[in-house]
């Protein structure tokens, strides 16, 4: 447990002369801490873990560039020990640098960050029309390359990256006044509650119509205003994507650990990545309360909905079981007695009568049954019309 006064190993990407420390440092203002540049954002996360460091900082997003795409990936398969517990937002103000002696005319290739270089896409084309970029691992790696090679080369940085030995050329060149990186404070352990808090989640949602309605609606029918919702691919399969939701509120609250417990039973997997404090979000909570008939009856209108729209999809699963069937399996016995006594138990947890329950999927599985044997004798009919 990280005590009051302890010295504090924060890591960020490295080496010296990054935004990334430029950010630890401001979000350490006040306090006790060491600094240790890791070479890679995935390191950055593994030295947490492993107890080389206490708490490691991940660019996330960016007003003008977006999404660091890297490093929601990193977020999305980092073991659940990991857990955000802060937050810094730093603006950005790119300088070039160059060795001493070179001037912009001289430029013949401009290296940065990927994200650096996007930010200066229009100041570049503008100033050095027909030359070369070229990616690098951080800001700060670029200055120092461009200084061991002492070639009339220029870097896209932080002017405190000058110190490798280089002279600005020119600052402020970012395309956009108005540019923040996003950072998130990575750790072990949960921050504590706060007024102005904000919670991240990880949601893999199931593949229906209206699922990440169905989910985002938790949140508008109480109010809680959603700062970011982001999509990645799963890495699994073409078409498949997790979904990455920022909102106002503490997962502690009672308002929102409903929410969550809410979306849990609605989608595959919600994974809770931390409840930290935040300077950008205003925290309010109420409670579903309909206003009117009218309104209530529209409130369950939309849960009838969704109702149908998971049943539909059952049926469609359902059928697709009679590829696996032959025609004497149709009728599982054993299956069917094990979903109706889950079932009952669940309805019971949820204060529903378990008898309605199961006289419910009693019809809804014999009219599965029937679906399934239609399907396997139009499958037989035309496996004879073929041989005829």
């Amino acid at each position: 447990m990280i005590n009051d006064g302890q010295m504090l190993r924060i890591a960020f990407l490295g080496p010296e002369g990054t935004y990334s420390q430029e950010a630890a440092c401001k979000y350490m203002q006040g306090k006790n801490f060491r600094l240790v540049g890791a070479t890679s954002l995935e390191e950055i996360c593994t030295g947490i873990l492993d107890g080389r460091w206490e708490q490691g900082l991940l660019p996330v997003e960016n007003s003008t560039e977006g999404t660091v795409g890297q490093s929601m990936d990193i977020l999305a398969t980092a073991d659940h020990k990991l857990k955000i517990s802060g937050e810094v937002l730093l603006p950005i103000k790119h300088s070039l640098l160059a060795p001493p002696g070179v001037t912009l005319d001289d430029i013949e290739l401009v290296i940065s960050h990927p994200q650096a270089l996007g930010q200066c896409g229009n100041y570049i084309q503008r100033t050095f029309p027909g030359v070369d970029t070229m990616d690098m691992a951080s800001t700060a790696h670029a200055a120092r390359e461009v200084a061991r090679k002492n070639l009339p080369w220029a870097a896209i940085a932080s002017p405190v990256a000058a110190s490798y030995g280089l002279k600005i050329l020119a600052r402020d060149i970012n395309d956009y006044q108005e540019n923040i990186t996003r950072f998130l404070v990575l750790g072990r352990e949960d921050a504590r509650p706060n007024n102005c808090s904000k919670t991240t989640i990880i949601v893999n949602i199931s593949d229906c119509p209206g699922a990440l309605h169905s989910i985002l609606g938790e949140f508008a029918a109480r109010g809680i205003n959603l700062t970011r919702i982001e999509s990645r691919p799963s890495k699994r399969r073409l078409g498949e994507y997790i979904f990455f939701i920022d909102f106002a509120g503490h997962a502690g609250n009672p308002v929102i650990s409903e929410i969550i417990a809410n979306i849990r039973e609605k989608c595959t997997a919600c994974r809770v990545v931390g409840s930290y404090p935040s300077t950008s979000v205003t925290v309010s909570y109420k409670k579903d309360v309909p206003k009117s008939l009218n309104d209530l009856r529209r409130k369950i209108n939309e849960i009838d909905n969704h109702i149908l729209s998971l049943l539909s999809r059952r049926m469609t699963l359902s059928d697709e079981a009679v590829q696996y069937k032959e025609k004497d399996e149709i009728r599982d016995e054993g299956r069917e007695k094990e979903i109706l006594n889950r079932l009952a138990g669940e309805a019971a947890k949820k204060g529903i009568s378990p008898l309605i329950v199961t006289n419910l999927f009693k019809v809804i599985l014999d009219y599965s049954v029937w679906r399934q044997i239609n399907i396997f004798s139009k499958q037989l009919g035309g496996a004879l019309c073929r041989r005829e």
